[in-house]
């Protein structure tokens, strides 16, 4: 049992440093992916996201970040606690994606145990940029901090033939952090045998407040998200809290998971240790 649970820590805590810049805890990566297909966008003149507005991408290639990582998981009445980690660096930015390199290292009980290295190559909206059939939908507007913000909405629906991830995520091309709202849904595809769709996990990230909006902006650039997961009988809380001077933006982000009785499971903390910014890629919008 013991080494069984020192495995699947081990396993949670790679795939959180895989998943972690890749916005907001995606998940599309574990899926077979299916050709990337876009609606006509430009002939539609709808504002886009650029490097310009991505928290790593605005940033030139061989800048990181170091990150480390406290999980404490409750496990039939005991307490396993590990640290990890993590060093994302990246490695090249087009006119269309960014490419990360993570690698990590988790200790558990003493013993280190380094992780394979993973590349992630994403949108600048944060997205895989292979696998899903991306389309513009129509303009709205959204509630910040108070405030109504007009924004755009971009979906991702990636298929397989036993699921559909489907991702939407409303921005701003003049309010950073510029990713406003994401919603993700995870569910199971109807068939014949099958006819209910069910739905194993859905997850909402929402922009609390960012300094932008305040009457004297605060040097720092200084912006929090909550996100909140459900999968299955587990409750995932999250509040990271982030600056858009910082590679990658983090700073600090807490994670709480409560089971179907409110009882908390795993806590996680993250804390930006240290960073590299190599210069500007090129000139914030604000």
């Amino acid at each position: 049992m013991v080494r069984f649970l020192y495995e699947l820590i081990v396993f949670r805590l790679w795939m959180m440093a895989a998943s972690f810049w890749g916005g907001f805890g995606c998940c599309c990566a574990l899926l077979s992916a299916q050709a990337v297909q876009f609606s006509p966008i430009a002939e539609r003149n709808v504002p886009v996201l650029t490097a310009s507005e991505h928290p790593w991408a605005s940033y030139l290639p061989n800048s990181w970040a170091r990150t480390q990582t406290i999980t404490t998981t409750e496990h039939e009445g005991r307490r396993v606690r590990t640290v990890m980690e993590t060093k994302t660096i990246l490695e090249s930015v087009d006119e269309n994606s960014l490419t990360l390199k993570l690698s990590s290292i988790v200790d558990v009980g003493g013993r280190g145990v380094v992780t394979p290295p993973q590349k992630k190559t994403l949108d600048f909206y944060s997205e895989p940029v292979d696998g899903a059939t991306v389309e513009q939908r129509p303009s709205t507007t959204l509630s910040v901090d108070q405030q109504l913000i007009p924004c755009e909405v971009r979906s991702y629906v990636l298929l397989t033939p036993e699921t559909e991830h489907r991702t939407t995520v409303w921005y701003s091309t003049q309010l950073y952090p510029y990713i406003l709202r994401v919603e993700r849904i995870l569910k199971a595809v109807a068939t014949e045998k099958s006819p209910e769709e069910k739905i194993f996990s859905r997850s909402t990230t929402e922009l609390l407040e960012t300094d932008a909006l305040r009457l004297r902006r605060s040097k720092r650039g200084n912006y929090s998200y909550r996100t909140i997961t459900k999968t299955g009988d587990i409750t995932t809380d999250t509040m990271m809290s982030g600056s858009r001077y910082i590679t990658g933006g983090l700073e600090h982000e807490t994670v709480r998971e409560l089971d179907r009785n409110g009882k908390v499971i795993r806590t996680m903390e993250t804390r930006m240790i240290n960073y590299y910014a190599l210069n500007w890629a090129s000139q914030r919008r604000n």
